[in-house]
């Protein structure tokens, strides 16, 4: 391990640095202004990425005459592979998951180490290429006609919460150009990037809504694309973590803080197992260190929920690695493409799949049960409010909206229930649970919203 010491003096006389980790003690004369000590620790502990082992720490101590600074450092080799443009941590190739880092405030004495602790938590609960026809011109299922080895930079954009755009603007009633928007025919894009995805919008809690669940969307499938081409793609980076600004840009999480449906989105993507629908087939990514075994159960079923065909492959995904599995006839080709989806299960790995576009699906309209209670005596608030919903009608669950209530944790099948909490200021609780806080796309919605579909992204065919 080499330290590299800048010494700030105002006298030229020699000084003695030392260094000491793991028991291990180096020290220099430094006649100038700085200095590297070499220290060579026999064996140490390796440091390895989230999921691929420990994270040990060792303490550092530098010394420089009676002034002494104190660190944790760790043990990492890093090599790149560049013929194939994989990285290698201790000689094992690792898939790179993550975001892109902006800086987190236009005014730099803002950024306080809380609000970067922050930050880096909600980051680790996301030849190269650039990929941007995605959002400027072509439709977000172009990712899957790309065969990367390492996707640098990619993103689509969304606006931010909508308690967000509620403070910076003072718009009433609020438009799509409340939220600020940098790109050159921004707004078009989001309208054209909905495409056959999504409802056209008519009103701007529709235009908000749709927007950004079509954000979380796009960067989800190709997320998922590109992890299901590994080892051949080892890495996706996505354009961007944060942002600076209260603005309609590419961030999961706003330029108050707060997280928009794309951070949840990103959370599943980058699960260490996933279960992905991709042209007639499952792709089973396996991104740990033990095999990934058990029986796939694939199941096709009416918009009720009821089964239609089942299938159960049994299935091993070696050790950071993708399987994919063909899909049986009896669950590959629907009856009625306009009133059938699919679903896959390994384990407790579930994903939800559909036969067509969602705005070609004869989707019912959601019924669901919900209710908000008070819940007193939080730390730091008057009061919390827990709010849960039964599907009856959808096989995912109703997506309350980003700003002004949280996500679920999952998506449960009909019937199951989710219990999001909200933190914060005293409000109208029965909001919580009724048009536009609580939504979902195939809602009864006032103003008669098109009928559509589910959050799901999946498509089989």
């Amino acid at each position: 391990m080499e330290v590299h010491v800048r010494v700030e003096r105002v006298t030229e006389a020699p000084v003695t640095v030392t260094a000491e980790a793991a028991g291990v003690t180096a020290g220099q004369r430094v006649g100038g202004r700085a200095a590297v000590l070499a220290l060579r620790v026999p064996d140490p502990e390796p440091w390895w990425p989230r999921g691929y082992g420990e994270q040990p720490l060792y303490d550092l101590t530098v010394r420089l005459g009676e002034q002494e600074w104190r660190g944790r450092v760790g043990f990492r080799s890093v090599e790149l592979d560049r013929e194939a443009f994989r990285l290698r941590v201790h000689g094992v190739p690792v898939f790179v998951k993550g975001v892109n880092w902006i800086p987190d405030d236009c005014f730099a004495p803002r950024i306080t180490g809380d609000r970067l602790a922050e930050r880096f938590g909600q980051a680790t609960a996301g030849g190269t290429i650039h990929i941007w026809d995605v959002w400027n011109r072509a439709d977000y299922t172009r990712y899957a006609a790309y065969r990367p080895r390492f996707v640098a930079e990619f993103g689509f954009q969304g606006p931010p919460a909508y308690a967000t755009l509620r403070r910076a603007s003072s718009d009433e009633p609020l438009t799509p150009d409340s939220s600020h928007q940098k790109a050159v025919d921004g707004q078009g894009k989001l309208l054209r990037g909905l495409g056959e995805h999504l409802p056209a919008p008519e009103t701007f809690d529709d235009w908000h809504y749709l927007t950004q669940l079509n954000q979380a969307r796009a960067v989800a499938f190709g997320i998922e694309r590109f992890r299901a081409l590994m080892p051949y793609c080892m890495g996706t980076i996505v354009w961007q973590l944060n942002d600076c600004w209260p603005v309609t840009s590419w961030p999961a999480v706003d330029g108050d803080g707060r997280l928009k449906p794309l951070w949840y989105a990103l959370r599943r993507a980058y699960a260490d197992r996933l279960l992905s629908v991709q042209d007639g087939a499952l792709a089973v990514v396996n991104d740990t260190g033990e095999p990934w075994s058990g029986q796939l159960r694939l199941v096709r079923r009416s918009l009720a929920g009821e089964p239609l065909a089942r299938e159960v492959v049994p299935v091993r995904a070696a050790p950071r690695s993708v399987l994919r599995v063909a899909l049986p006839g009896s669950v590959a080709t629907p009856g009625d493409p306009a009133r059938e989806l699919l679903t896959a299960a390994l384990d407790t790995v579930r994903t939800v799949g559909c036969y067509a576009e969602d705005t070609a699906v004869a989707f019912p309209e959601a019924a669901y049960d919900a209710r908000a209670e008070r819940v007193p005596g939080a730390p730091g608030d008057r009061h919390r409010r827990k709010r849960a919903a039964r599907a009856d009608a959808l096989p995912r669950q109703a997506r309350p909206r980003s700003g002004r209530g949280r996500p679920a944790r999952h998506a449960p099948a009909g019937g199951e229930r989710g219990l999001p909490r909200h933190h914060g200021r005293e409000l109208d609780t029965g909001a919580l649970t009724r048009f536009p806080v609580l939504r979902c796309v195939n809602e009864p919605a006032p103003g008669g919203m098109p009928q559509c579909s589910l959050p799901a992204r999946s498509q089989v065919m």
